[in-house]
C-alpha cells in the first residue's frame, strides 16, 4: 500500500507542475495581449483603458516571472521577463512629466481637489475635512444644489467662491482664500468638457486656474475630444497655471502623457490612489484625481485626505512658487514628437 501511495504522489507531482505551467502560460499570454492592446491607444482611444492598469500589469508580470522560474519553465520565464520589461518601459513617461521638488521649509501653498460624489448627506463630514485641511484653494466636483448652505458656511474660511452647482452638467465649486478674478464656468456641452476658469494671486504671482471634470473613458474618443479642447485653451493662455480636478485618467495613460507633452503641464504625483474609495470590498487602486501646473511651481508634498463617503479621496498638494530647473521645463517638449 505504501508503495502504491508513493507511486500515486509521484504521478501527481508532474501533473500539478504541468497544470501550474499551463496556468502561468495563460496568465503570461493574457498579459502580453493586454500590453499589446494598450499600444493601440494612439489610434483607438478605448485601448487606453488597459494602460490605466499599468501597475497591475507590472505586478502580474512579476508574479508570472516568479512562478515560471520556480517551476523551471525556461522559455516561459524569458517571455514573462520580456512582458515585464515592456510594461516597465511603458511606465517611464509617467515619471518624466513630474514637477520638481522643493525643500519642506519653502513657502507653502496648499491646493485641494475633491470629487464629492454628490454626497449631500455627508455635507458635515466634507465641511469638517475642508476646515481640517485648511487649503488655500479647493476645487469641489459633483456639488449638488442643496449644498449651497454648506458653501455659505465655509465663507469664513473661503470668502471667494465661484460655482455652477445649479447647472446639472457642471456642478463645480472653486473656493479660495484669495480673490478670484475673471471667473467663468462651463457645463458639458457636446464634446466640450465641464470646466471652470479664473485667476488667483498666489505668492505674489497671478496664476490661471483651470478646474476640470472629464468624461469617463468608456465613451469612444470622448476624452480625446475634451482634452483637445482643453489643450487649445491652455495654449492660448500665458503665465503660471494650475489645472486640477477629476481627469478620469491615470498617470500611465497615453492621453495624459499626450496632454502634458503638448501643454508643458507637470504632475505633482505619480504613485498614489484616489479611486475607488468607500466601495468595499474594493479599495483605492487608481490615481485619477490630479493637480498639474505650469510655470515656477514645485512640489513640497502630496497626499490623499480622509474618506468622507465619496467614491473619491480628496487629493491635496503642498506647492511652492519657485523657479524649477530649466531641464524640468524642457522635458515635456522633448517627447512631444513621439506623442503626436
Amino acid at each position: 500500500r505504501a508503495v502504491c501511495r508513493s507511486r500515486r504522489v509521484g504521478h501527481l507531482r508532474p501533473a500539478a507542475r504541468t497544470l501550474s505551467l499551463l496556468a502561468t502560460a495563460f496568465l503570461c499570454a493574457g498579459l502580453a495581449l493586454a500590453t499589446l492592446t494598450g499600444l493601440l491607444a494612439p489610434v483607438e482611444p478605448l485601448a487606453d483603458l488597459i494602460n490605466h492598469f499599468r501597475l497591475h500589469l507590472i505586478f502580474a508580470a512579476g508574479l508570472s516571472c516568479l512562478a515560471a522560474t520556480i517551476m523551471g519553465g525556461r522559455w516561459l520565464t524569458r517571455i514573462s521577463i520580456i512582458v515585464l520589461l515592456i510594461n516597465l518601459l511603458l511606465a517611464a513617461p509617467a515619471f518624466y512629466f513630474v514637477a520638481p521638488h522643493a525643500q519642506a521649509d519653502a513657502q507653502k501653498i496648499r491646493i485641494l481637489s475633491f470629487n464629492t460624489g454628490s454626497r449631500i448627506d455627508r455635507s458635515e463630514q466634507i465641511e469638517a475635512m475642508l476646515r481640517e485641511q485648511d487649503a488655500d484653494m479647493a476645487l469641489l466636483l459633483e456639488v449638488e444644489p442643496g449644498e449651497a448652505a454648506t458653501l455659505e458656511r465655509l465663507r469664513d474660511l473661503y470668502p471667494y467662491q465661484v460655482d455652477c452647482a445649479q447647472i446639472h452638467l457642471c456642478r463645480l465649486a472653486l473656493l479660495s482664500k484669495h480673490e478670484i478674478v475673471q471667473a467663468d464656468t462651463h457645463g458639458r456641452e457636446g464634446l466640450n468638457p465641464t470646466y471652470l476658469t479664473g485667476e488667483v494671486m498666489l505668492a505674489g504671482s497671478s496664476v490661471s486656474i483651470l478646474g476640470v471634470h472629464l468624461t469617463r473613458p468608456f465613451l469612444h474618443s470622448g476624452q480625446r475630444e475634451e482634452l483637445g479642447f482643453l489643450a487649445d485653451r491652455i495654449e492660448d493662455t500665458t503665465g503660471p497655471m494650475i489645472m486640477l480636478g477629476d481627469f478620469n485618467l491615470t498617470p500611465w495613460s497615453w492621453e495624459m502623457s499626450r496632454l502634458q507633452a503638448r501643454t508643458g503641464l507637470l504632475r505633482h504625483r505619480t504613485l498614489g490612489f484616489s479611486w475607488p474609495a468607500n466601495r468595499p470590498p474594493l479599495f483605492p487602486q487608481l490615481l485619477i484625481d490630479h493637480i498639474l501646473t505650469r510655470g515656477p511651481v514645485a512640489t513640497i508634498s502630496t497626499y490623499t485626505g480622509p474618506d468622507t463617503g465619496s467614491d473619491h479621496l480628496p487629493f491635496i498638494a503642498d506647492l511652492t512658487m519657485s523657479p524649477p530647473p530649466s531641464s524640468a521645463m524642457l522635458k515635456p517638449r522633448i517627447l512631444e514628437q513621439f506623442l503626436f
